[in-house]
Order: C-alpha cells, then sequence, then structure tokens
C-alpha cells in the first residue's frame, strides 16, 4: 500500500482522520485489497493525484470533511472533468445527516456509505465495498465521442 505516492493504484482512499485510515487498512490488508490502494489525506491531494495519473483509478473512496478541500467540493470536480466523471466515486463518512447523503448524491456520488464499527471484522465495510465495486459490478467508461 503507497500512502500519498504517486504510483497509479486501482483504488484511492481520501480521508484525513488517522484512526478510519488505520482500520481501513487493515481491512485491505487482511482481505488482499492492499496493494492496489493508495491513500490520500484530503481534497487537494485527491485532485492533485487524479491530475498527475496517466490511468485513472478505478475507485475513490472519498471522506466528506477534510482540511482544505472536502468531499463534497472534490465530488464537483471530478464530476465536472470529462477524464473523471465517469469514475465510481463512494463516500465513506461519520455523517449521519440527510443532508450529507442528499448533497452527495445531488453532487453525483455512486454511493453513501456511513463508517461503522464491527468489533468482528474491523474495516469490513470498506473491503465490502470495493469488493462490489473492484470484483462484482461491471463497469463501462463512455466512448470518447459517444452520445449519452
Amino acid at each position: 500500500m503507497k500512502s500519498g505516492s504517486c504510483e497509479e493504484r486501482d483504488l484511492l482512499l481520501v480521508d484525513d482522520d488517522d484512526a478510519d485510515v488505520a482500520v481501513a487498512l487493515f481491512a485491505l490488508e487482511r482481505d488482499g485489497f492492499a496493494d492496489r490502494a493508495a491513500v490520500l489525506r484530503d481534497g487537494v491531494e485527491a485532485l492533485q493525484y487524479l491530475q498527475g495519473a496517466t490511468a485513472p483509478p478505478r475507485l475513490i473512496l472519498l471522506d466528506l470533511r477534510m482540511p482544505r478541500l472536502g468531499g463534497l467540493e472534490v465530488l464537483a470536480r471530478i464530476r465536472e472533468d470529462a477524464r473523471f466523471a465517469h469514475l465510481p466515486v463512494v463516500i465513506l463518512s461519520a455523517s449521519s445527516l440527510e443532508a450529507d447523503v442528499r448533497e452527495s448524491y445531488r453532487r453525483g456520488a455512486n454511493s453513501f456509505v456511513r463508517k461503522r464499527f464491527d468489533p468482528h471484522r474491523p474495516g469490513g465495510y470498506v473491503v465490502d465495498v470495493v469488493r462490489y465495486w473492484l470484483e462484482l459490478n461491471e463497469t463501462h467508461e463512455p466512448s470518447k465521442g459517444a452520445l449519452s
């Protein structure tokens, strides 16, 4: 697992909370996904990573509340950029506010998952999301010049 590395990865985990990142990385390591992940600590780092990538990630896990640039603004910028507009973006948040869920979907989130603690399977929800988007879900990147 590369934390903040420019080495391109399938999965971007964008979160500033050390404890949440540690639990997610533990779970990703446990289930064999850690080598596919890059950890970025805020929205500015995430957008810089995307701008420098020659191949986009296959999934972005994005926290809502981060310093410098929050998740909703990052999501809006991703959706405005034709190179990344098709990328699956899953909001992972501790927020239980309906307004956060609604605004996430309005700005183009593919899913909203609440962070939770499971003492029997720490970070299991992260692995479940990653497994769905990287192994189970069939994605389609729109071809260049095609009409929607």
